[in-house]
């Protein structure tokens, strides 16, 4: 394949997922880690995406929703465990502060589908969970 043909196609992936790693966007052009450290290198000098360690970001993603459901969605099994560990290990009338990351989602999820949810006053400080 052409280089323009594979930037344009890792330009097109990169819309569609906003950020992949260098192995996975090799994977989906059918080229080596290497060749696609160099495209990614042409593709940000025009601005188009950033690379990042081990992989690339789009500049202007369509939205953080959308974002977030693509992240949440990577590593879904791992983070579902470590949710409900989390919220397992939670007592009553503590107060958690929590992030707005994908495996904190999966953290209160967990808390509010617990036997105790509704016998337990727990305080939660977030920012946008």
């Amino acid at each position: 394949m052409q280089p323009e043909a594979r930037q344009h196609r890792i330009a097109e992936y990169l819309q569609k997922v906003e950020f992949a790693s260098l192995e996975e966007i090799a994977q989906q052009v059918g080229a080596s880690v290497s060749t696609v450290r160099r495209d990614l290198s042409v593709l940000e000098a025009a601005g188009n995406m950033r690379r990042t360690h081990g992989g690339a970001r789009i500049v202007s993603p369509r939205s953080d929703e959308f974002a977030f459901s693509a992240r949440d969605s990577l590593q879904l099994a791992e983070k579902e465990a470590i949710g409900r560990a989390c919220a397992e290990l939670i007592q009553p009338n503590q107060t958690v502060i929590m992030d707005a990351g994908t495996t904190v989602y999966h953290v209160a999820r967990y808390l509010e589908s617990t036997p105790l949810a509704g016998q337990r006053s727990i305080y939660t400080i977030r920012n946008g969970t």
